[in-house]
């Protein structure tokens, strides 16, 4: 039986939660309507259309920025939680983002970036392999979870009395 997190909170807060990242998610499709907007008024007044292709990469870092807030809205507002019962977010999209995470702190730290230090490269990394290795501390909290439950053996070798 998934655990209920956010019994604690209430279901007035979760709502809350679930409408301000909703509105922000909305405010992210009007940034990124505004991106594909200037990169079209901007190629069509400088007659260049590689500036343009640089405003559409911005929107579509902006829509999928928006794509998982509406995601996370949604699961906040009806209460759904991931398969797995623990995270709001599939553990496949976690890895993913802690793939792109850890790899862009080792390409960050093996460049020498100046604004960089190797303490956020190192929080980066570290960051990249707990969200890569969700799925078995998810496993391992479940596993520890079901015998916490297990009700005592009848001869009493599983009393911690």
């Amino acid at each position: 039986m998934p655990i209920d997190y956010f019994a604690e909170v209430g279901d007035r807060t979760r709502v809350l939660a679930g409408w301000i990242i909703a509105f922000f998610a909305a405010l992210f499709c009007i940034f990124a309507l505004l991106a594909i907007l200037l990169g079209i008024l901007h190629a069509a007044i400088n007659k260049d259309v590689k500036d343009a292709f640089d405003f559409a990469g911005s929107a579509a870092a902006v829509i999928l920025l928006a794509a998982l807030l509406t995601f996370v809205a949604r699961r906040l507002l009806h209460n759904v939680p991931s398969a797995n019962g623990f995270t709001l977010l599939p553990t496949w999209l976690v890895q993913v983002a802690g793939m792109l995470l850890l790899f862009g702190s080792v390409i960050a730290l093996a460049e020498g970036q100046k604004a960089l230090s190797l303490e956020l490269c190192g929080g980066g990394i570290a960051a990249g392999l707990v969200a890569i290795f969700l799925p078995w501390i998810i496993r391992r909290r479940l596993a520890a979870t079901a015998e916490s439950l297990e009700p005592d053996s009848p001869d009493g070798a599983g009393s911690i009395d």
